[in-house]
């Protein structure tokens, strides 16, 4: 019985132990490509991280742009708003000067017929 044993374990060992090996092998190779998988997840991780910066900075310029836009097309309308209030003042003014004269040529030609 002991004989029987003994032999039992020497074929178990023989049989099991390079099976084992190959599973620990295997295993540790497994291990292996986890941890590379896993760096790589961690750097695409990083990546997307700063692709989100990127674009939340892009967002607030183009809001800078936007605003700083309408900022200025108010600005340059005001400006052609008072240009054109200074010609339309100066048109008038030159329209009442030459209706005054109108009118003195007008009391002059009066006076001139009825005399």
């Amino acid at each position: 019985m002991e004989q029987l044993r003994e032999v039992l374990k020497e074929v178990l060992k023989e049989e099991l132990s390079p099976r084992l090996d190959r599973l620990e092998n295997r295993m540790s190779s497994m291990e292996t490509q986890m941890s590379s998988m896993q760096k790589q997840v961690s750097c695409l991780e990083e990546k997307v991280s700063s692709i989100e910066k990127q674009m939340s900075s892009m967002s607030e310029q183009l809001d800078r742009i936007e605003r700083t836009q309408t900022e200025d097309v108010v600005a340059m309308l005001q400006m052609m708003d008072k240009k054109a209030t200074a010609r339309l003042d100066r048109h008038e003014s030159q329209i009442n000067l030459l209706n005054n004269r109108l009118l003195a040529v007008e009391a002059d030609v009066q006076k001139i017929l009825s005399t």
